[in-house]
């Protein structure tokens, strides 16, 4: 813009034309040709509300919401934003809704935020149209409604909203609303990847590494991780990690792992807490710390992730860096065995079959080694066990030797010896 252009603006505001005031306060705002002065900004955008113009009411609204230019004051942002909103601003609809609905500014009404919410989304506001998909699925003053949910969801996502689009691509990863349709889900996570939104990268990244969808890629998992991490996806520092730590995508570099596992644990995730604790303990790539691994295993506990909760467990029983606790021991073992951590599982029934933190029951034993057993080589070891001796069960030969196979075929060294020599008995 020409400096000429301002000083044309700036007469014909003087004069009373609302189009220059507005683009006067927008000048002010972006700090386009003159020094940028949101007190300046403000005051043509006032100037412009006054006379009735609902673009500058909604901005003035705006700026009383965010601070910008004058002091926070929530009344008043509210008092623009509807004025606005009855100018039929689809924006200012939206930003009325959410003030009714967050209660900031006005009494709380969530009767008042769905009607305006539902007028901002007849005018394909995608943001009113995921809060009203929001209040769908919370019930939140309509009749809870999981169909309406998803297709409005699905109405912001096709009109672009990449937030929606990733949204909707997690519901068919996960198949919590549609059949589970993998193809879908990259479908949806690329249309967001386009407007260069950070989760959606991680989760196509997520989507190639584990081939849901697409063909596995670990180059293509590791470049998106990549980029998502540039864009300051919290997360995605985890999975870069992981990707340096097991060589997947990259060359294997323990120290990078180490660096980015760091990096993510600085932000309190939970699984790079874990991973840390793990470095400190075996000492490779920094210097062993039993300590230090205590301190994140306990930190990552009280944030319930069922790995630290069964190595911290494995700690206390053994007394490894902590005093010696069977009760604590199982006590860590059932919270990390109940989120399915076939470890804790197979742990828990050794408990139970010794009679180490809890009475003996091998029954409880059997249980617990059977449930361990559908992707743990350990836990398939001790339910050939219980079925060769008839602890907790029947005896069964036939079901010991099947188990000891899955087991040998995990390269579990118990279950190869145990399968040998009954194996030559025969």
């Amino acid at each position: 813009m020409k400096r000429n252009t301002l000083e044309n603006f700036k007469k014909k505001a003087y004069l009373g034309d609302v189009n220059a005031m507005l683009d006067l306060s927008y000048c002010y705002h972006d700090g386009e040709v003159v020094s940028k002065n949101m007190r300046r900004a403000v005051y043509w955008a006032r100037k412009a509300a006054e006379i009735g113009n609902p673009t500058a009411q909604r901005n003035v609204g705006v700026s009383y919401y965010y601070g910008d230019g004058v002091r926070k004051d929530e009344k008043k942002s509210f008092k623009w934003f509807k004025k606005a909103a009855l100018n039929g601003d689809i924006y200012a609809q939206y930003y009325l809704a959410r003030a009714y609905d967050w209660g900031e500014g006005t009494k709380k009404s969530v009767s008042q935020a769905v009607d305006w919410y539902k007028k901002a989304a007849k005018s394909k506001n995608v943001d009113a149209i995921a809060a009203l998909a929001e209040c769908y699925n919370n019930g939140n003053g309509v009749t809870r409604s999981l169909k309406k949910y998803v297709e409005l969801y699905q109405q912001a996502a096709d009109l672009g909203d990449d937030s929606c689009q990733t949204t909707l691509g997690v519901m068919y990863n996960g198949g919590e609303y549609f059949k589970q349709d993998y193809k879908k889900s990259v479908e949806y996570y690329r249309k967001a990847t386009r407007q260069d939104n950070k989760y959606a990268q991680s989760n196509l990244g997520l989507c190639y590494r584990y081939g849901d969808g697409v063909k596995q890629d670990y180059k293509k998992a590791f470049k998106w991780f990549k980029k998502a991490v540039s864009n300051d996806n919290k997360r995605a520092l985890y999975y870069v990690a992981q990707c340096y730590r097991y060589g997947e995508g990259i060359r294997k570099n323990k120290k990078k792992a180490f660096e980015f596992y760091k990096k993510a644990a600085e932000h309190d995730f939970a699984d790079a807490i874990y991973e840390l604790a793990e470095f400190y303990d075996d000492g490779e790539v920094v210097k062993k710390n039993k300590r230090k691994a205590i301190q994140l295993l306990k930190k990552s506990v009280k944030m319930k992730n069922s790995d630290a909760q069964c190595f911290l467990g494995a700690c206390y029983h053994n007394g490894d860096g902590v005093r010696k606790s069977f009760r604590q021991s199982v006590e860590l073992y059932k919270k990390s065995a109940k989120q399915e951590n076939s470890t804790a599982q197979c742990n828990l029934g050794r408990c139970y079959l010794d009679g180490e933190g809890v009475k003996k029951d091998h029954k409880k034993a059997y249980e617990w080694f059977r449930k361990s057993a559908l992707d743990n080589d350990d836990g398939q070891y001790y339910l050939a066990i219980c079925y060769l001796e008839g602890c907790g069960v029947r005896k069964n030969l036939k079901l010991a030797i099947k188990w000891l196979k899955k087991s040998s075929d995990g390269g579990n060294k118990d279950a190869i010896k145990e399968l040998d020599r009954i194996l030559k008995e025969k």
